[in-house]
């Protein structure tokens, strides 16, 4: 089940966001290619996905990485999103 529910502002009033599962998780030795354009450990896969959320997080000037989840998952943590206003 994905979790996104965790979000908490810094001192600074900038957005950071925890997407979380409870899947089997990420192997230590993928970390590096997950975001790799065309890289996908499903046979299925097109490597397409994770790619763009990259290009996305890199165009607004974001942060993102990927540790292990609380749950056993994974965990995707997008940072450095300012708010204007």
């Amino acid at each position: 089940m994905l979790s996104s529910n965790k979000i908490y502002y810094d001192k600074l009033h900038a957005l950071n966001r925890n997407i979380e599962d409870d899947g089997s998780g990420i192997r230590d030795q993928d970390h590096g290619k997950l975001f790799t354009m065309g890289y996908s450990t499903a046979t299925d896969g097109t490597g397409f996905g994770l790619s763009i959320v990259k290009q996305v997080i890199d165009a607004h000037g974001w942060s993102v990485r990927v540790t292990d989840g609380t749950g056993g998952g994974a965990r995707f943590e997008i940072t450095e999103v300012e708010f204007v206003g």
